[in-house]
């Protein structure tokens, strides 16, 4: 019996962090359908789900590729202004994942520092991600697996869209 290739790379190691539990390959090969299937018209397995986009600028190029990301997929993104800062208090935080867990199904961390999205995480219940979107994210290393001749900001998109569906429940 051959074995599945593993996509072990320097970005299997970013996602795993960056989404604690994931299976790269599993996210890869869900990635690979959804190439495969057109966005118009497609179905909407996120519908009636909330995502938080934690964000100071709504109009950058990880922003807007999440919103339509999770828009594809029948989900509601509600931008949110971080205002954590080096002297936000470890209760504030707390506090603050405990709201934005109860509003959200899922929360992306576009413009927060990575010691404040790990204390997001410990205490929001629901996924945290940290700058899927991005284009130096997590996902960066995982776009040269799926076709060459689409567009990277599509593979991108598919990527962040696997993701979504394998931790937004």
């Amino acid at each position: 019996m051959q074995s599945r290739p593993s996509h072990a790379s320097p970005g299997s190691a970013a996602l795993s962090l960056a989404v604690p539990g994931i299976d790269v390959d599993a996210v890869v090969a869900q990635a690979h359908l959804l190439q495969r299937i057109p966005a118009a018209g497609a179905d909407t397995p996120l519908r009636g789900k909330n995502l938080g986009l934690l964000c100071t600028d709504d109009d950058s190029e990880a922003s807007r590729l999440f919103q339509r990301a999770a828009g594809e997929l029948g989900a509601r993104v509600a931008q949110v202004r971080p205002s954590f800062s080096t002297r936000s208090s470890a209760q504030e935080i707390r506090h603050t994942a405990t709201v934005l867990g109860r509003l959200y199904d899922a929360i992306e961390c576009l413009d927060v520092e990575a010691p404040t999205v790990l204390e997001l995480r410990l205490h929001a219940g629901v996924p945290v991600f940290d700058g899927l979107a991005r284009q130096d994210g997590p996902l960066a290393q995982l776009v040269h697996l799926l076709a060459p001749g689409s567009r990277l900001e599509d593979r991108r998109r598919w990527l962040v869209q696997s993701i979504l569906l394998a931790t937004v429940r």
